[in-house]
């Protein structure tokens, strides 16, 4: 048993070629090291995971094929979450609505300062800045992800609480 505590569901939009593949666009790459873990450890912890590509038609086809194979679904694909259309429903209604889509964290090949996605370093990053931990029960598979990633702290009986903090 695990708990997070968060004032609301933390929102990451993650770029495909190059972040999750090897970029060989148009064609699709390699799955980079420790993406898939990674990704599946925020899906488990309730991050709410968003495919941010410039992917389009035949291609975006062939990107959510390939993360469908492997085991990779993202609820939601060049799309604003449910919280912040609720939250902006008047500019919405207007029709003002950014092609950028909102997000409390960008994980993108092209980001300034970054020459290779690292995936442990984006996971320990997230947790140095965003997650707090403390204690409560948590189950073995999410506490060794936590291990593997650098990011679980030893207590007794493997316990510590996430607090997810925007």
């Amino acid at each position: 048993m695990y708990t997070i505590w968060t004032p609301r569901i933390c929102e990451i939009a993650i770029d495909f070629d190059g972040t999750i593949v090897e970029n060989q666009y148009p064609e699709v790459g390699k799955l980079k090291k420790d993406a898939k873990r990674a990704i599946k450890l925020l899906e488990l912890l309730g991050f709410d995971l968003c495919l941010w590509t410039c992917r389009c038609g035949d291609r975006l086809e062939e990107a959510l094929s390939f993360l469908k194979k492997n085991d990779l679904i993202f609820k939601r694909v060049h799309k604003w979450s449910d919280f912040i259309i609720d939250r902006h429903k008047e500019e919405i209604q207007k029709f003002i609505v950014p092609k950028k889509i909102f997000a409390d964290i960008y994980i993108d090949d092209k980001n300034v300062l970054v020459d290779d996605i690292d995936w442990k370093k984006i996971i320990n990053w997230i947790f140095s800045k965003r997650v707090k931990l403390e204690n409560i029960q948590v189950n073995s598979f999410i506490y060794n992800e936590l291990k593997y990633f650098d990011c679980a702290k030893e207590f007794n009986n493997q316990e510590f609480v996430l607090k997810i903090n925007f």
